[in-house]
């Protein structure tokens, strides 16, 4: 893909180096709004479920949220 910015050259090598650290700040951005959401909608769908008068044990819904834990842990 020839875009016009070449990677020549020790400028080239800090566009590339700019680039991949904005690209990795917003790659965290993003992870992160991501696991705020799940979160939120672990306790949003919790509170729907007491207010619904559902069966709420704690038990297995902290099983849940730990499993939830874990894999938003993971990425």
């Amino acid at each position: 893909m020839d875009d016009g910015i070449g990677t020549d050259g020790e400028m080239g090598k800090v566009v590339v180096t700019v680039l991949s650290a904005a690209a990795q700040a917003e790659w965290r951005r993003i992870l992160e709004r991501t696991n705020e959401g799940r979160q939120l909608y672990i306790v949003h769908s919790m509170v729907y479920r007491i207010l619904k008068d559902e069966t709420f044990t704690f038990v297995s819904n902290n099983a849940i949220w730990r499993n939830n834990l874990a894999s938003m842990r993971q990425g």
